[in-house]
């Protein structure tokens, strides 16, 4: 629940003209089906500054191998820590375990 307001509150700050009850059901939709995972927040000296919401699945190769595939869905950084991002987005690209999509 915390990660999830804190997520709302972002999104609040970044969407504000989506309305929080649209975040409010999809954040508790994918919560729901991926088990509390939301994706990856960007943590400030005040608490979480950016967040990247990632919809995660698995798809079964070929070769009998499961693959995860993370969809990059939504995401905002606060205005001052946006040369961070870069930082962000490198180290979700530098995880192999996950195939990314946008």
């Amino acid at each position: 629940a915390g990660d999830r307001d804190a997520a709302l509150k972002l999104l609040m700050r970044g969407f504000p003209q989506t309305g929080e009850a649209f975040w409010r059901r999809n954040l508790d939709r994918q919560i729901a089906v991926q088990g509390g995972s939301l994706g990856y927040f960007l943590d400030g000296k005040e608490g979480p500054v950016g967040l990247m919401l990632m919809l995660r699945s698995q798809r079964r190769m070929a070769d009998g191998s499961e693959l995860q595939i993370a969809n990059l869905s939504s995401w905002y950084v606060d205005k001052g820590h946006r040369r961070r991002t870069v930082q962000m987005l490198r180290q979700l690209a530098e995880d192999r375990s996950v195939v990314l999509t946008a």
